[in-house]
């Protein structure tokens, strides 16, 4: 049995080189320049970068985060509007797009203290690779709320 530990250096890996290897993907129809951009600025502590994502991808898949990381940067600043954040699923776009973005969501917010990221997870990813640890984490955050975790995998 191969340990999870073991598997996320390979899995960044397998991110890296996706995300280099556009030669023969459709540049319009790829999560690559999100996902980059989004890696560039995840940690950043300016709300510009956050601002500038969500002008570059205003119905991205980490629209939820930038507007977290937003909230909690510039308080007094314009709220975002997150009325088109819909959920992602292979309705919606290719599966290997999908798990792309499912994992680059993931590798964000599986350190994060606040409920609010694991909310938009769950939201923006129904049928997530991770929703049952997610769902663990919120309640470990929110004790209050029901934990279901999901009988059924993907």
């Amino acid at each position: 049995m191969v340990r999870r530990a073991f598997l996320i250096p390979i899995l960044r890996a397998a991110l890296f080189w996706a995300l280099h290897a556009t030669a023969f993907a459709d540049a319009a129809a790829s999560p690559n320049a999100e996902i980059s951009l989004w890696y560039e600025i995840q940690n950043s502590q300016e709300p510009k970068d956050f601002r500038t994502y969500l002008e570059r991808f205003p119905e991205g898949a980490f629209v939820e985060l930038a507007a977290n990381r937003l909230a909690i940067l510039d308080p007094n600043g314009p709220k975002v509007a997150l009325d088109k954040v819909a959920p992602l699923t292979p309705d919606v776009m290719p599966l290997s797009n999908l798990s792309l973005l499912d994992f680059a969501f993931w590798d964000t917010i599986k350190a994060s203290r606040n409920p609010a990221d694991y909310k938009a997870y769950l939201h923006k990813f129904p049928r997530g690779v991770y929703r049952d640890r997610v769902k663990s984490r919120l309640w470990k955050l929110e004790p209050g709320q029901p934990f279901e975790p999901d009988a059924t995998q993907p």
